[in-house]
């Protein structure tokens, strides 16, 4: 599909409407309103071959016979279909001269996962330094992105993901993504591969109401970046903006604070809290000094006083 995109954010939605009309009427809405580039659907309202929640300006790309997922995007933007089922879609999209893999993926509750995990996986083997990005209700749980105890399904989530050198954008301080009568789960993730901690810019779950039992999930992804990396770099603490900064820090401790440590999972949480304090540090500097910034994929922290070095 021919068209460009230069522009400075490129936004990103994700929502389960539970087959419900009201709900993608309200997305519809939401979508214009909010002006999304890219919107990935779960559990779609499907009627007369239409996927419910597509205004006008953008496309739906879904399966032709009772989706359950579908990915409405603009029609500006320059994209290839790579895969379309009905429980997955796959997109090639370029922005800024990038090419990202959007997935959009639904793992039913009651069904198995691994099926839906070996998918993910071929697709992050075909694409193995792409810039991925996949959203989905994985209709798992676990204390790595929620404050739930870790289910098997979390588990198979979290291998896949140490297995795969992936990265689960989900906060542990935010609502949860799935709320109704029955209770509340934070069951709807969004996980990057190969993308910079300074390109994913306001993760965000809505309290509004969205006539489903799950709640819009947005996020950005912010300015030009490059993949290149210097091999070293110092945090200095005059360069923060202090207020911020420990404001920052603080929420990121209470957040690791509840979560139980194993020797199974202390790679990832190690991994996760690296990426998070360098994702602070990234926001709490100072203007003038933006340029400072690299991509932490992994590795070891040196301490100092006043310095904090990341080392590839």
């Amino acid at each position: 599909m021919a068209g460009t995109s230069h522009r400075l954010c490129f936004s990103c939605g994700l929502i389960n409407v539970n087959h419900a009309r009201v709900a993608s009427d309200l997305l519809e809405n939401d979508i214009l309103k909010r002006n999304y580039d890219l919107v990935c659907i779960n559990e779609p309202y499907f009627y007369q071959n239409t996927i419910g929640g597509c205004p006008k300006g953008y496309l739906q790309i879904a399966f032709n016979l009772e989706p359950r997922v579908a990915i409405i995007i603009k029609s500006t933007l320059n994209f290839i279909k790579i895969e379309v089922e009905r429980d997955m879609a796959v997109l090639s999209v370029i922005w800024n001269d990038m090419e990202y893999i959007i997935v959009n993926i639904y793992c039913s509750p009651s069904e198995n996962l691994d099926s839906q995990i070996l998918k993910l996986e071929t697709i992050c083997n075909r694409f193995p330094n792409h810039r991925i990005i996949i959203m989905g209700d994985f209709n798992a749980k676990s204390s790595a992105w929620s404050p739930r105890p870790t289910d098997e399904r979390g588990k198979s989530v979290l291998e896949f993901v140490n297995k795969m050198d992936l990265f689960i954008e989900n906060t542990g301080d935010s609502l949860a993504t799935y709320s109704s009568e029955k209770g509340e789960s934070w069951i709807d993730l969004t996980i990057t591969k190969n993308i910079e901690g300074n390109l994913v810019d306001n993760w965000c779950v809505h309290s509004e109401i969205t006539g489903s039992d799950h709640r819009l999930i947005t996020f950005t992804l912010c300015g030009k970046r490059t993949n290149q990396s210097k091999n070293r770099l110092a945090w200095k603490i005059e360069n923060m903006k202090l207020l911020e900064f420990k404001i920052e820090i603080s929420r990121l401790v209470r957040e690791f604070k509840g979560k139980s440590l194993n020797q199974g999972n202390l790679d990832l949480m190690l991994r996760y809290f690296c990426e998070k304090l360098y994702r602070v540090c990234g926001k709490c500097i100072k203007k003038g000094n933006e340029k400072m910034g690299i991509t932490l994929y992994g590795g070891r922290i040196n301490w100092k006083w006043t310095v904090v070095k990341f080392e590839r």
